[in-house]
């Protein structure tokens, strides 16, 4: 086995563990809160869609981008999908803010593809708050 496949695989039990170790945190997170999760359900589920239509926002994005290099549209690879995912909670954050404060409606999720489609622009332009 070659230096290279050696290392890929390293990689690949590195984020299995990750994964699991996520799914574990998530779990015990989802039973200690469980009373408040039931209560704010509606608000969770708000939340999880506005976030399920920001990463198509981004998946969109690299979709656009292999269009504009004039390559396969859907030739997309792990790391296109996953580098942007990354940088979520820098571009969740404001339209979180604002659903919070204001009421949801269709512009939450427009600007939540928005978001996604523009997270590049999002997280050059994000600064800590003065």
């Amino acid at each position: 086995m070659s230096n290279n496949q050696a290392n890929k695989k390293d990689i690949k039990i590195f984020f299995v563990r990750l994964a699991k170790f996520i799914a574990c945190i998530t779990i015990l997170t989802i039973v200690y809160y469980w009373k408040i999760l039931i209560y704010n359900f509606e608000t969770i589920l708000c939340f999880t869609w506005l976030f399920i239509i920001m990463v198509a926002g981004m998946l969109v994005q690299v979709i656009s981008s292999n269009y504009h290099d004039k390559s396969h549209l859907l030739n997309i690879s792990i790391s296109q999908l996953v580098y942007p995912i990354l940088f979520s909670i820098i571009t969740f954050y404001p339209l979180w803010a604002y659903s919070t404060t204001a009421p949801i409606n269709y512009y939450s999720f427009y600007s939540a593809f928005m978001n996604g489609f523009f997270w590049k622009t999002v997280v050059s332009s994000s600064k800590p708050p003065s």
